[in-house]
């Protein structure tokens, strides 16, 4: 409990730290059939390039939770106008409730968006991220997550999106999944 605490107030510090110089500052909501999650953002744009912070929390059905922060880098338009890529870090801890397990540690992955030609700002975003078992600690020897998802700009402030996100965790005796499915949600920026 000691470690989520701790991951949350860093989590919390260092949006607070950024939001005094971002171009927007948000919440978002995620739901999935068995799990939900709630985060925050803030987000910078500065010429091409775009650096996202967010921080989230996850809990699912199983009493599991997952508590992580992030930083995106995105470069838009390098290989096409309409496609935006990018590396993203990310710092998590998940604990497993009924095998009373913990695993921490540094997830590096790739970002993708790509705005479709719609009238409507919309897009189809795909990130792949990975925890090797060098910078994995605790009671897990890797991390894994990749997703895809569309969305589409509801209102000025407010995007919506639908997608499918796995997030696993492989162990000595086995392999836990923390989402593995269908989910809904939306964005909201100040």
């Amino acid at each position: 409990m000691k470690k989520m605490v701790k991951a949350a107030a860093l989590s919390l510090a260092c949006l607070i730290t950024t939001s005094v110089s971002a171009n927007q500052v948000g919440l978002s909501v995620k739901l999935a059939d068995e799990s939900a999650r709630i985060g925050m953002l803030s987000e910078t744009e500065w010429m091409q390039e775009i650096y996202r912070f967010e921080a989230g929390f996850q809990y699912n059905e199983n009493k599991d939770y997952l508590v992580d922060t992030s930083i995106l880098y995105t470069n838009k338009g390098t290989f096409d106008p309409n496609l935006d890529v990018g590396f993203r870090a990310k710092a998590a801890l998940a604990t497993l409730d009924e095998a009373n397990e913990t695993t921490y540690g540094a997830m590096l992955g790739i970002y993708a968006r790509y705005w479709l030609p719609t009238p409507v700002p919309s897009a189809l975003v795909g990130e792949y991220l990975n925890s090797p078992q060098i910078i994995t600690f605790g009671d897990g020897e890797s991390m894994e997550e990749y997703s895809l998802r569309g969305q589409i700009q509801l209102l000025r402030n407010l995007n919506g999106f639908v997608g499918y996100r796995y997030f696993s965790i492989k162990g000595d005796v086995a392999d836990v999944d923390l989402e593995d499915g269908w989910h809904v949600g939306i964005e909201l920026s100040f």
